[in-house]
């Protein structure tokens, strides 16, 4: 058993994994543990709002670099690394300050899109920034294997989240209730009548009071996650300059566009198929808010929030350190089948267990921990499980794409999967005037892609070994 311990402690690929994941375990721990009072202060409706903004965020800002993020991890040299850092943090600026002016453009379009929460889409370009640089420092700090530095990330970025949700609603709730108070009290009345300026004060709060009550009815899950968002991306930018890893002086423009040249296709096809991706997966909050109703959106997005738990919590850091020692042995002419077998059957072996649990008894657990009123996003659980469970052991296909320089074919395939999505929740609307159908026909849609992702490299590794 010790020999055991020492050998696992040894490996190194392991304990990155560990590392990430321990972070992440933690993270997702408290995300889940605070669910069910998030869900018993907001209803599916601002859940609804929530998701819609963030699904148009974080459709734009996963691309908001033209996907240069993703090749930070693949020179050799630092410096160039470090180029394409400064590079994306360029286009990331540049793509910001261009979804500020359309929102500016097209602001009438998009507020009613967005049910009429006009404040809520000029916090759009601030979500956009955040996400695009918080990849940008994620991929830098893999690459320096700044793991420990982004599991402690992750724990923070929780209780920042979960801190500013709850606290903005009974923030809100406990100053309408000493205003409603001051209001019904007579006797309180009769004596402010002496004293004008307070009672100018109090309808001034009052003013002040309604107008937050306003905006942070749907905001306070917005603002909660930005500001948790905002304090991750500080804490990584200090931990690289601590480090000094990050000496932009010393890249020329020169150097820059070299880079720019050699990796340009990222850009030209891993960011259309990133962003084919992003919509292809925001697409049933996207749809099912304009086609059924944003309570609809809402039931669904607490069903993802809580489906993505173990897929945040191994998926992801697996992911990163994959992709790290994949393009470690690519970059050396070396294959990688093995590590792409064993990654992709290791993560099927673990979610076995979420899968039947969900299956069997998703309504009642939903009901039960979330409240009665959240009882549906258990049905879409119990559709959606196995989606989740195929994008799951996904994970290691998706980036092999890039280090095999695979993005064409990939943009085709995400061209497909967006149009049999689209066509899925449209059907089921259309044709039906079900949800649960079209929330159906898209699980089967994204089943089967997944599957193929899945084979068509394990084929493509193969025949490299041959």
């Amino acid at each position: 058993m010790r020999k055991k311990y020492n050998a696992l402690r040894s490996n190194t690929y392991v304990m990155q994994i560990f590392t990430l994941m321990s972070g992440t375990l933690v993270a997702q721990l408290v995300m889940l543990a605070f669910v069910p009072i998030l869900t018993r202060l907001y209803s599916p409706a601002e859940f609804g709002v929530y998701s819609l903004f963030f699904s148009v965020s974080n459709v734009l800002g996963m691309v908001s670099s033209l996907k240069y993020d993703q090749a930070i991890m693949l020179p050799r040299s630092d410096r160039n690394a470090l180029a394409l850092v400064l590079l994306s943090i360029f286009i990331t600026l540049g793509m910001v300050v261009l979804v500020g002016l359309s929102i500016f453009l097209f602001d009438d379009l998009i507020i009613s899109y967005f049910n009429n929460l006009g404040h809520v889409i000029w916090l759009i370009p601030v979500g956009v920034f955040l996400t695009g640089f918080l990849q940008i420092f994620n991929a830098y700090s893999s690459r320096y294997q700044f793991y420990k530095q982004l599991s402690v990330v992750r724990v923070v970025n929780a209780f920042s989240v979960i801190s500013v949700q709850i606290g903005s609603k009974y923030f809100i709730q406990y100053q309408s209730s000493i205003i409603e108070k001051l209001k019904l009290d007579t006797f309180i009345q009769e004596k402010l009548k002496l004293y004008p300026f307070i009672q100018e004060r109090l309808k001034f709060d009052a003013f002040i009071q309604e107008g937050l009550q306003e905006g942070l009815k749907f905001d306070g899950l917005i603002i909660g996650k930005l500001l948790a968002d905002l304090i991750s991306l500080l804490s990584l930018i200090r931990h690289h300059f601590k480090r000094q890893t990050l000496q932009f002086f010393s890249v020329s423009r020169r150097r820059l566009i070299v880079n720019a040249k050699r990796y340009s296709h990222f850009p030209k096809y891993q960011s259309i198929t990133v962003f084919l991706n992003a919509i292809s997966q925001n697409i049933p909050i996207l749809l099912l808010s304009s086609l059924y109703s944003v309570e609809i959106a809402g039931l669904y997005a607490l069903t993802v929030r809580v489906l993505q738990a173990p897929i945040g919590l191994i998926g992801a850091s697996t992911r990163e350190v994959y992709y790290q020692k994949a393009s470690k042995l690519h970059a050396n002419d070396e294959n990688f089948y093995n590590l792409y077998i064993k990654t992709t059957l290791g993560l099927l072996k673990i979610f076995i267990f979420p899968l039947l649990i969900v299956l069997f008894f998703g309504e009642y657990l939903f009901g039960f921990v979330f409240g009665s009123r959240w009882n549906e996003s258990g049905v879409f659980a119990q559709i959606l499980i196995f989606w989740f469970a195929c994008g799951f052991i996904n994970y290691p296909s998706i980036v092999s794409y890039s280090i095999l320089n695979l993005q064409k074919i990939q943009m085709r395939l995400e061209v497909i999967s967006l149009i049999l999505r689209f066509l899925a929740i449209y059907i089921g609307y259309y044709l039906f005037k079900s949800y649960y159908i079209s929330i159906g026909l898209f699980m089967i849609v994204s089943v089967l892609t997944n599957g193929f992702s899945i084979f068509f490299i394990k084929h493509k590794l193969k025949k490299i070994t041959t």
